[in-house]
């Protein structure tokens, strides 16, 4: 196994029992939901399971298929290249896209745009 097979599967170890128990806990609160009767239930009987549902499909996407991802992208983040991003000139801190505030702040900087 390649050292970077090895940092996904360390790494995925590492933040498996507080994402579980985060899920756990989740599952614990809601689930009593789906048991109500009356009006009350009627309306909320849905609501645990699709949450449920939409949690346990976000656990597979954590623990199978991000760790996948992240193995073929560590080998580029030692590659030397700028994005593009940084190529378009977008990333330095006076570009006008984070300087400016315009009308809505009530107030205007240099070279903002009117």
């Amino acid at each position: 196994m390649d050292l970077r097979s090895k940092a996904v599967i360390e790494g995925t170890r590492q933040v498996l029992p507080g994402v579980m128990s985060s899920f756990l806990t989740t599952v614990a609160v809601f689930a009593p939901l789906s048991f109500l009767s009356g009006e009350l239930g009627a309306v909320l009987e849905v609501l645990p399971v699709v949450l449920i549902a939409a949690l346990a499909a976000s656990l597979v996407e954590a623990f199978l298929i991000l760790p996948h991802h992240l193995k073929g992208s560590v080998a580029r983040l030692h590659q030397a290249h700028d994005s593009r991003f940084r190529v378009a000139g977008l990333a330095r801190p006076d570009h006008p896209i984070f300087t400016c505030r315009g009308e809505a702040a009530g107030w205007r900087q240099a070279g903002c745009p009117h």
